[in-house]
């Protein structure tokens, strides 16, 4: 669970506490507090969902042989991936991107030269 969502829950949990307590509303510096932990979250949930989209077009990309524009696609998800601290999502990108890299640089025609 990253730090943002145990923040959110921990903030939740305190509200719901003192709600049920009949305690005051929350202080305007809670809820400043409480308005960017969910804002963060949301970003946090956006740049995720466009990290994955970037991977599935480079996938599409890499699978109809458009190796260049895979790269670049990719190189852009990793980013992203890296800055989330999602490494399995990065492990993905850059077996992509070693893939890639090595059909532009050894294409199909090439290596069946080579084997001849």
């Amino acid at each position: 669970m990253s730090y943002s969502k145990k923040l959110l829950g921990l903030v939740a949990a305190t509200v719901a506490m003192m709600t049920a307590s009949q305690m005051p509303v929350l202080s305007e510096e809670s809820q400043y507090l409480l308005s960017s932990a969910i804002a963060q979250e949301e970003n946090t949930e956006a740049r995720k969902a466009e990290a994955e989209s970037l991977l599935d077009q480079g996938i599409v990309l890499l699978n109809s042989s458009q190796f260049q524009e895979a790269i670049r696609v990719c190189e852009q998800a990793l980013i992203i991936f890296r800055d989330l601290g999602e490494l399995e999502n990065e492990g993905v990108i850059l077996n992509i991107l070693g893939t890639g890299q090595w059909e532009v640089l050894y294409p199909v025609a090439g290596r069946q030269e080579k084997r001849t």
